[in-house]
């Protein structure tokens, strides 16, 4: 990832209390810049309501033909307004987009999330404005949104989404939207993506901030700005709790930024995204005190042992740990293994996860056991004092959830962090766990954990930090059978998939127990018809997850000869990788093995007419091949793909495509057996 992170300081300091008794959890995030101005291009006019003909006429965005429609402008100004005697948050985002075809319409839909506290306070839209510009019959026409057609979506209790739907939007429009968003919540403040999805012309983020604070960021997946320059607003000044002062205001800006198309096999898209991030540093006062907000890891660690919410929860659960030990967990002369495996599997079965995800505790241990239910931190951190109770080093480690984006080690940011999972070392190694979902082993972690590394929250003097990347392979296991009968239009298979580790996971999550969705869900994909459908394995996660069932597949005919495609519809159709150049890790989740055996019963009277040549690539990144043996009865095909790795570096990228090809091709030719003559 690449990232630079900055610090803003001011030497006009003030005294300001606010919120500052909500410093310790809330962790404030604003922006942080140099003072010293400095310009590397120029700024672009960003109005609205400024549309000419020749911009309805483009046809294509010359810096990228294929780009479906592409960003004219995208504007945000942040800054802090009083509402009500309290001061808020206002953020205006402004922006204007080209749709070049009917596969950019989708642009046309906007969504603004908006988060709300346990407190009652929350994030308002307070207004929109939208344009559509269409040119017919050489005269521009101008369509606006109605504002009373914003509805919103829930989307937990905490979040919802906003979104509306710009009219009249088609092949060669001009969109244009403006809205306005307030928060409370400082700790809250927006952060920036100067990249998107689609070709970005130009980008531009105005923050003005009050002058009470010291701010960092990081810029990630670029050097430097375009455009940078701060200074006090000119001659503006405020008067806030009857303090005046300059707003000191930061303007960024870039250009050109490529579309970000190859969302493959990676953890999340915000981690490539040309974008900000932001968090307060500390509070500067007039008589040279100060308040350090976050200063290095440790003091990070220190406030999460101390947070009644985080470490002070654990050691609330320690009296009804005990006791559960004592009456529901006896242990005799078990191994620490064993021990950790009953109390993991106890937490997974006692408690049931909301699906809610966290780092903070929600309620108390007395809660959790009588609703038998909670979020992430309330389940893993009540599971810690178990583990504690029955001897076991056990201790919380904060992550970033799969697609929440990787945690960057070089400056303390709490908003990295969204989830807690628990590390238990014995005198062999060590495990992590997560005590909220049945569906995986008791020393396995969940898709959604697996994201690069994690912080250990403990007192020791230096941070240790590890790595959730799973080593354990997946595999998939498919067996085939095939019964041809010339003078059917119908061939008839059999088949078994058997599958382990994070491939069984997710088949299980998939699949589930029931054979007739299964059954709907294979005739809607791949056969005309199935029938004997058997799940094996579904609570067994020891074991590997198994589905078998007959089925029936049209047979392919080439006049009077049979065509096979041996392995069905299983392999891949097409490349994985689809852009010629990639920048970034691919992400695999772990290493996989995936390996087809198929037995296709030679009719009487017929013979093999045509076998591919077989593939076999070996080296330090895969093993791919397949292979062909007959007799006068049976064909058998084989064919195995192992990726060695569950990450790849970017610099394999084109060696990685390059075999996939192969794979595509090799795996997908067809096998022809014909009339004896």
């Amino acid at each position: 990832m690449n990232s630079v992170i900055h610090t803003l300081t001011n030497n006009f300091t003030l005294h300001f209390n606010f919120y500052l008794m909500k410093l310790s959890y809330f962790f404030f995030v604003v922006l942080v810049l140099s003072v010293s101005s400095s310009l590397f291009g120029q700024r672009m006019e960003t109005k609205l309501k400024n549309v000419s003909r020749e911009e309805l006429k483009i046809k294509e965005y010359l810096k990228d033909p294929l780009a479906e429609a592409y960003v004219i402008f995208d504007t945000g100004k942040t800054t802090f307004v009083m509402r009500n005697e309290q001061l808020v948050i206002q953020h205006i985002r402004t922006s204007k987009i080209k749709i070049l075809n009917n596969e950019g319409i989708k642009y046309g839909e906007i969504s603004v999330p908006l988060y709300r506290d346990n407190n009652r306070e929350y994030e308002e839209l307070i207004r929109v404005e939208a344009y559509s510009y269409n040119l017919e019959n050489g005269e521009i026409e101008t369509t606006t949104f109605n504002d009373k057609e914003i509805f919103e979506e829930i989307i937990n209790d905490h979040w919802t989404r906003k979104k509306f739907v710009i009219p009249n939007v088609k092949e060669g429009s001009i969109i244009e939207y403006r809205y306005v968003m307030e928060t409370p919540f400082f700790f809250n403040l927006p952060d920036w993506e100067f990249q998107q999805k689609i070709p970005v012309s130009y980008s531009e983020y105005s923050v003005s901030v009050v002058p009470f604070y010291v701010y960092q960021f990081i810029l990630k997946g670029a050097p430097d700005f375009d455009y940078r320059d701060a200074k006090k607003e000119g001659g503006l000044k405020r008067r806030v709790y009857g303090v005046d002062f300059n707003d000191l205001t930061t303007v960024v800006a870039m250009k050109d930024l490529q579309a970000f198309r190859d969302e493959s096999y990676i953890s999340s898209v915000d981690d490539y995204l040309v974008s900000l991030d932001f968090q307060l540093s500390r509070i500067q006062r007039p008589d040279g005190s100060k308040t350090e907000i976050m200063t290095n890891w440790k003091d990070l660690r220190k406030d999460y042992l101390s947070n009644p919410e985080f470490g002070g929860y654990i050691k609330k659960s320690r009296k009804a740990a005990k006791k559960i030990l004592e009456s529901e967990l006896v242990f005799t002369d078990e191994k620490p293994a064993e021990k950790i495996q009953k109390i993991v599997n106890f937490a997974k079965t006692e408690f049931k996860w909301n699906e809610f995800y966290g780092k903070l505790s929600t309620q108390s241990p007395k809660s959790l056991l009588s609703k038998k239910s909670g979020n992430v931190a309330d389940i893993n951190l009540f599971t810690i004092a178990l583990l504690r109770a029955a001897g076991m080093d056990a201790n919380p480690v904060i992550i970033s959830s799969r697609g929440h984006g990787k945690v960057e080690t070089s400056y303390p940011f709490a908003s990295f962090f969204n989830y807690v999972i628990i590390q238990i070392k014995l005198d062999n190694g060590m495990l992590l766990t997560d005590a909220t979902d049945k569906m995986i082993a008791f020393n396995r972690l969940p898709p959604r954990c697996i994201n690069d590394k994690g912080l250990v929250i403990n007192d020791a003097e230096t941070e240790e930090w590890l790595y959730t990347i799973s080593e354990v392979p997946s595999k998939t296991v498919t067996i085939i059978k095939m019964n041809p009968d010339p003078d059917k239009e119908e061939l008839d298979v059999q088949v078994i998939r058997q599958k382990t580790e994070i491939d069984g996971y997710l088949a299980r999550q998939r699949t589930g127990e029931n054979s007739e969705a299964l059954k709907d869900k294979l005739v809607e994909e791949d056969f005309n018809s199935i029938s004997n459908i058997k799940i094996k394995n579904y609570d067994n996660l020891r074991s590997p997850f198994v589905v078998a069932f007959q089925g029936k597949v049209d047979q392919e005919r080439l006049n009077e000869q049979l065509v096979f495609s041996p392995f069905l519809n299983y392999p891949p159709k097409e490349n994985y990788f689809t852009e010629p150049n990639r920048t970034y890790p691919i992400d695999f989740l772990a290493p996989n093995f995936e390996s087809f055996t198929t037995e296709i019963m030679i009719p009487e009277g017929y013979k093999v007419a045509y076998l591919p040549e077989p593939l076999n690539i070996d080296d330090k990144l895969v093993s791919f091949n397949t292979d062909y043996q007959t007799n006068d009865k049976v064909l058998t095909v084989t064919g195995n793909m192992n990726f060695k790795m569950g990450l790849y570096a970017p610099k394999y990228y084109r060696l990685l495509k390059a075999h996939v090809e192969e794979v595509v091709a090799s795996f997908n030719e067809k096998i022809i057996l014909e009339k004896v003559e």
